[in-house]
């Protein structure tokens, strides 16, 4: 499967499409999330996670972050996750994609997205 099979109903959902009007790293957010993804779409197949837990999850783990701090703001996007029906694999791997400022992943594909979402913000600096 491609990375758009894996985020077809994400893309279309009012709250993703929302985040092309949210600044983050000076970008929109969806830039951001879209960046987080496709570098989590390749680490889990590298490192041998389930890649659409990690893509699903890198797609949506800032989602209303502006509601949080940069401790915070993970539990808030893994409840809204858990509120559309994502599973609990996926919400952990959001709620702990900002360690070791917030929990500790647990998973591989927490691990996968909380590196994913540190490489993808280092990206975002050079497009800057």
């Amino acid at each position: 499967m491609t990375l758009q099979d894996h985020l077809r109903d994400l893309l279309d959902h009012p709250k993703v499409i929302e985040t092309r009007a949210h600044m983050h790293h000076s970008l929109p957010k969806h830039d951001h999330l879209h960046r987080t993804a496709r570098i989590s779409y390749r680490l889990a197949r590298l490192l041998r996670a389930n890649v659409r837990i990690c893509v699903r999850a890198a797609m949506i783990h800032d989602i209303d972050s502006r509601l949080g701090t940069l401790s915070t703001h993970g539990r808030i996007a893994a409840a809204w996750a858990a509120s559309v029906g994502e599973c609990e694999r996926v919400c952990h791997a959001i709620e702990t994609h900002m360690f070791p400022f917030g929990p500790r992943p647990r998973t591989r594909e927490a691990w996968v997205v909380a590196l994913a979402d540190k490489a993808a913000s280092l990206a975002d600096l050079t497009v800057m």
